[in-house]
């Protein structure tokens, strides 16, 4: 496995560096290279890193011919990639552990393609929940990890929790999900990004999980789901999209109706009765439901 990290950025210069610093102290034999795409910052990200990070040999720095939305940005970063998988490693997020000595160790004792792992949710007071962790459950078939991604909640919809496929990776990379009303995936980037994890399952026929929280996802003010959560209504878009485009029933009508209730793209549902959605799993998702519901009421 020749594994790129890829990292996109815009004006987070500071959480590079302690991105970077972390990717340096857990580096591992099969990092081939670890890209920062910047989306022409004006706090000078390009020119700090190459003047800070001229002695790590695996850096490569890049900016897009012209600035554009999130994803334009994504896709630079994608394309300068040359591994065989990619770990798409946000801006904001953070190394808690040797995650890539631990990746290559489980792909050449099992040899899966697509891997997951539970995350620690870094809170600015120190407050560190696990999210995503599979307990004793080891791997899945590939349609049943569709059908808990498309769900429940219990696979994390951002590519930052999981090793993909470059291949993959690129054949379902997208970033023209047709918008419903208000709800537009591809202005905020969310749901090309956990389609990326819906296509790679598409391609291979299961999923294997590890049981070490080695990642980190960051709390903070400058998160776009901290700004306005019901935003998260677009993955639900997404989903749909999928599904419609590749002729799936992997979920199905009634499952999605007792899930997320009301209008999401083409589906007509009933509002969900509010003991289903605090029995989401775990904060973030009992947030992102009643945020679903105050959208669902407007």
């Amino acid at each position: 496995m020749k594994l790129s990290v890829l990292l996109p950025t815009y004006e987070r210069k500071d959480l590079v560096c302690e991105a970077l610093d972390q990717i340096i102290q857990y580096d591992d034999e099969c990092v081939h290279e670890v890209i920062v795409s910047d989306n022409h910052s004006t706090d000078g990200t390009i020119d700090h890193l190459r003047r800070n990070y001229a002695g790590f040999s695996k850096l490569r720095l890049t900016t897009p011919l012209e600035k554009g939305g999130p994803l334009t940005n994504w896709r630079h970063c994608l394309n300068e990639a040359s591994g065989t998988h990619v770990h798409w490693h946000w801006s904001d997020d953070l190394l808690c552990g040797p995650l890539y000595r631990r990746l290559r160790e489980v792909r050449a004792a099992k040899g899966y393609d697509v891997v997951s792992w539970p995350v620690k949710m870094l809170y600015p007071d120190g407050f560190q929940p696990i999210f995503y962790s599979q307990l004793e459950l080891r791997e899945l078939p590939s349609e049943k990890a569709l059908f808990h991604l498309f769900t429940d909640g219990r696979l994390a919809y951002s590519p930052a929790s999981y090793l993909l496929p470059a291949a993959s990776v690129r054949k379902h990379f997208y970033d023209h999900i047709p918008p419903v009303g208000k709800l537009d995936p591809n202005s905020i980037a969310m749901g090309a990004d956990a389609l990326m994890i819906a296509g790679a399952l598409l391609e291979t026929d299961r999923i294997g999980f590890m049981d070490e929280p080695l990642f980190g996802f960051r709390s903070h003010e400058d998160s776009i789901t901290f700004k306005n959560i019901d935003v998260f209504a677009c993955y639900h878009v997404a989903f749909a999209h999928f599904q419609s485009t590749h002729g799936l029933s992997i979920v199905h009508q009634e499952v999605l109706e007792r899930q997320y209730g009301d209008a999401i793209c083409s589906f007509f549902f009933p509002q969900p009765p509010l003991e289903r959605v605090r029995s989401y799993p775990g904060r973030r998702f009992r947030e992102s439901a009643r945020a679903l519901l105050r959208w669902i009421r407007r």
